[in-house]
């Protein structure tokens, strides 16, 4: 039986689906955001407290939006479970995942959080996190996603991020802790969270450059290289 030859169309639509558009808006928008993060100072500081109580939920959603993308685009598990490169990668994000609330110890320690706060986030991060692991083995092996799934992977990450902006700027202008503490912390969640993306297929050139860009400004923002 002969296959049907792949039309203009078609051929338009693969490459459309190729591309990371989740991933490429992540970028734009974080992009728009840290320009305007100096002057979002006062609101921040009107309702620091409720944003940091949850940022444990924020966390546990975009967590679970990026390691559903990567479960599904991997190939289809064995009948009988084993322990394959998906599910080794599911439980080391994991771990990372139970590791990036230290960036948390940054807001506190600046004067902006109480560090009961801080412990309930942090109880909850690792809860969570754990939880996610086991419901995306769960969806690897059904293979299924809802509408529902499909808008958290494109909102949350989006939200989790910006929110982590935002209090990573407050905390850096504070004055309470360095520059340099709050840049470690990044390394433990910010940064993680985002290389977990561009892994995830599908993969693009593209998407690392506007990434780079996007992270290149936010740090020229934050360590005051420009300011407004």
């Amino acid at each position: 039986m002969k296959s049907r030859p792949q039309t203009a169309q078609t051929a338009a639509g693969n490459r459309s689906a190729d591309v990371p558009w989740n991933g490429i808006v992540l970028d734009l928008v974080l992009f728009a955001w840290a320009g305007v993060l100096a002057f979002t100072a006062p609101w921040i500081r009107a309702h620091l407290q409720r944003i940091f109580n949850w940022v444990w939920l924020l966390h546990a959603l975009t967590f679970y939006s990026v390691m559903l993308g990567f479960v599904l685009a991997a190939p289809p598990p064995p009948k009988k479970f084993r322990l394959n490169r998906v599910v080794v990668f599911v439980l080391v994000a994991g771990l990372i995942s139970i590791f990036a609330p230290i960036w948390m110890f940054a807001t506190p320690l600046a004067g902006g959080g109480s560090f009961i706060g801080l412990f309930w986030n942090t109880a909850a991060m690792i809860a969570s996190s754990i939880i996610v692991c086991l419901i995306v083995l769960g969806k690897y092996h059904s293979r299924r996603i809802t509408t529902t799934e499909r808008i958290i992977q494109f909102i949350f990450p989006i939200l989790y991020l910006a929110v982590s902006e935002l209090l990573l700027y407050d905390t850096a202008r504070s004055g309470g802790i360095g520059v340099g503490f709050v840049l470690r912390g990044m390394s433990l969640s910010y940064i993680p969270f985002r290389l977990l993306m561009i892994l995830t297929p599908p993969r693009s050139a593209f998407e690392i450059m506007t990434a780079t860009i996007s992270l290149g400004w936010f740090l020229l923002i934050l360590t005051g290289v420009i300011a407004w």
